[in-house]
């Protein structure tokens, strides 16, 4: 929508003109946490049995050898290279699969270590070296997004390690494009579509935003491990789930005293940085705004209909299937 096509918004690394200001640009990024959860479920689909072959080169990368690495740890070493694994790891529920931590432990650098040393165990054969490429790549990203330290400068290096795996991943998915075989069975090759334009999207406009802020606020830095929407989710969960209950499709009526009550609380929590609360920083919706508690029904109520009939001035048609007053 912002863009003339998807070559125009690389090229402009995912930055349009703020229309409020065309001084100023408008970084349009993903959630990091949503592409992790996207690149892990695109492996946990991948398989014998599953909707997709992701292939790097000439190595496939597959659930199953994830599977069989933490067997390996399970059954091998008493103290485990990877702690941190659990059946909902490895056998993820629908409501499991939308849960931040359980995707990241699977692509983070413990579970690099956890593949390198089961690579070693089978003595380097080399099924494992794309599922390890992919790794090496996935806990970068997430080690620099869980970062807390501030960036203060485009020249450092997690800048230039982000860049590195956003050309990695174009690189794949250019060479897959290579490859001999039908559209479908390339498209089966690699993660979604969308899964590897978000990630595009989201180092690019991670790197340009960091280009702006350093320019306009010389010292103060931009935290990596910030920049997500958990601010906006939260809300989005209070505001459903503080008095109504899951309401998908609340009224004005629900959501002003809802979000007054979210609004006016945030004095009363924690105002730690990792609760996202802070003094209050908008002003409560106006009480006095009337809104009519019921919509209006589609039927008229019988006594309505009475009037209806009493009115000198209205003339009845004889009864008929389609033409008769009911009560």
């Amino acid at each position: 929508m912002h863009f003339k096509n998807e070559e125009d918004a690389e090229k402009k690394n995912f930055c349009s003109v703020n229309i409020v200001n065309p001084e100023q640009k408008l970084a349009h990024s993903q959630d990091y946490s949503h592409n992790i959860k996207k690149l892990r479920n695109a492996v946990l689909s991948s398989g014998v049995n599953g909707t997709r072959a992701i292939k790097k080169g000439d190595h496939f990368i597959m659930w199953q050898q994830w599977l069989d690495a933490a067997k390996w740890d399970d059954d091998t070493n008493s103290r485990k290279l990877h702690y941190k694994i659990t059946p909902s790891h490895l056998h993820p529920d629908s409501a499991e699969k939308m849960r931040n931590h359980l995707a990241e432990e699977m692509l983070d650098s413990d579970m690099l270590n956890l593949m390198q040393q089961y690579k070693q165990h089978l003595q380097n054969r080399p099924e494992l070296n794309s599922a390890i490429e992919f790794l090496e790549n996935t806990s970068k990203l997430i080690t620099i997004f869980k970062d807390k330290r501030p960036i203060f400068s485009v020249k450092d290096t997690r800048v230039a390690t982000l860049l590195q795996v956003r050309e990695w991943f174009q690189t794949w998915k250019s060479d897959n494009q290579a490859l001999g075989g039908s559209k479908k069975e390339k498209e089966k090759s690699l993660p979604s579509q969308k899964c590897l334009n978000d990630i595009d999207c989201l180092i690019g406009s991670f790197v340009e935003v960091v280009k702006v802020h350093v320019n306009r606020f010389p010292g103060e830095g931009i935290y990596p491990s910030r920049f997500n929407s958990d601010v906006i989710e939260n809300n989005f969960c209070q505001v459903r789930g503080l008095h109504n209950g899951n309401m998908t499709n609340p009224n004005y009526q629900n959501y002003k005293t809802t979000m007054n009550s979210v609004i006016l609380g945030q004095t009363s929590i924690s105002r730690g940085r990792k609760s996202n609360a802070g003094q209050q920083s908008a002003n409560p919706y106006p009480m006095e705004v009337k809104i009519p508690n019921t919509i209006p029904k589609k039927r008229k109520p019988l006594t309505d209909v009475t009037n209806l009939a009493n009115d000198n001035n209205v003339q009845f048609l004889p009864p008929s299937k389609k033409n008769c007053i009911w009560w």
